[in-house]
């Protein structure tokens, strides 16, 4: 799997029109249909990848089961790493049986070691292309326990960038009308989940 580069930006929702029409200044495409998109994040019980994506620490990884609710699909075992030379992520498709196997029993980890079911992140997707980018606009973005129960939701709204490595992308956001910030959904929903304690 290609390394890539990924940029995020916060949305607050009453700027969504500049979003727009910065889109359309770009000539974006919608590459697939919106969809709502569910992910179960793992973690050991000392939250090390929690921990070490609040700090900054490279490399490191996250792992997740990501499906999509609204839909009658396989589920996908991700897992997404960062490293110095940029961002890569593994994905292997399983079925109902194992992912429940997998929220029973966990994940072991080489670097992490036993990984539980910690949280699931749930938003609405729209995508898009300008060119070889992809980006990912992520709204009603909720975070929920492993038990079922809503923990919190994100007031604004995440636009993600995803484009190879080869690519400038400073070119692409010339004329952008956002800042780019470190933004993680994991991270954010664990916060919400500590402070909820």
């Amino acid at each position: 799997m290609p390394f890539r580069i990924e940029e995020k930006i916060l949305i607050q929702d009453n700027n969504t029109v500049y979003l727009k029409e910065f889109l359309s200044l770009k000539s974006a495409k919608v590459l697939f249909e919106s969809r709502y998109v569910q992910s179960l994040y793992f973690d050991n019980s000392t939250l090390d990848m929690f921990n070490d994506s609040e700090e900054g620490i490279l490399p490191r990884k996250k792992i997740r089961i990501r499906f999509y609710p609204n839909q009658n699909s396989d589920f996908n075992l991700e897992t997404k790493i960062s490293s110095v030379e940029g961002r890569f992520k593994s994905s292997k498709k399983i079925n109902k049986n194992e992912f429940n196997h997998l929220i029973k029993y966990g994940i072991f980890d080489t670097r992490y070691g036993a990984c539980k079911a910690k949280i699931y992140v749930r938003y609405f997707r729209k995508y898009f292309l300008i060119k070889k980018t992809r980006l990912t606009y992520d709204s009603n973005i909720q975070y929920i326990n492993s038990f079922g129960k809503l923990i919190g939701k994100e007031i604004n709204s995440i636009l993600e960038i995803k484009t190879p490595i080869s690519e400038d992308i400073d070119e692409l956001l010339s004329n952008f009308p956002f800042q780019r910030s470190r933004f993680s959904k994991y991270c954010n929903g664990i916060n919400m989940m500590i402070s909820n304690d």
